[in-house]
């Protein structure tokens, strides 16, 4: 490997680490002052670490792309959303797993979440599994819709943080 060649892997290789760790900072910031504790708060971030890894680290996988996280992230909320609501307007209405003295449905429903996610991923052309496990946390346990507003803004940002340093990033694993 040339000299320069392993300079601009080490230059990229320091930027794009503490990109991620001051991103990671900042969501750990903002979630922590709206939702300590919680279980969405821990998926939340679970998940947006994951992107961050993502993006920065792989940005030419096609996770790393800015429509998949986008439009990954919107189909979990929606698919999470709409199979909440089923459970909260049926007979099957328990609004808290770790509560519910027979929690069979709503095991099954949080379940039926993530086939729907990957059904709706694949008719949409994005793949980001990382978004995924947020419609099982909107099925589960849904505390606090502030959370919820936040990890879908952080997604957002990250994904235009990928579109606009796009020429810049470079994949740190080849």
């Amino acid at each position: 490997m040339s000299l320069v060649k392993r300079f601009d892997l080490s230059f990229n290789l320091l930027w794009q680490l503490v990109a991620a760790s001051v991103y990671i900072a900042v969501v750990i910031y903002c979630l922590s002052m709206v939702s300590k504790g919680s279980i969405n708060w821990a998926v939340g971030l679970g998940a947006l670490a994951s992107r961050a890894f993502n993006v920065f680290a792989v940005p030419s996988a096609i996770t790393s792309r800015g429509y998949s996280i986008a439009v990954g992230y919107l189909i979990a909320v929606c698919a999470g959303v709409m199979m909440d609501f089923f459970i909260t307007h049926s007979s099957l209405s328990c609004m808290n797993l770790l509560s519910c003295p027979s929690n069979l449905e709503t095991i099954g429903i949080s379940a039926i979440s993530i086939a729907l996610v990957i059904v709706l991923m694949k008719l949409f052309h994005c793949q980001h599994p990382p978004a995924a496990g947020l419609a099982v946390v909107l099925v589960v346990n849904v505390e606090r819709d502030v959370v919820l507003y936040m990890m879908l803004f952080f997604a957002l940002l990250l994904a235009l943080i990928r579109v606009l340093l796009r020429p810049y990033l470079r994949d740190l694993f080849t």
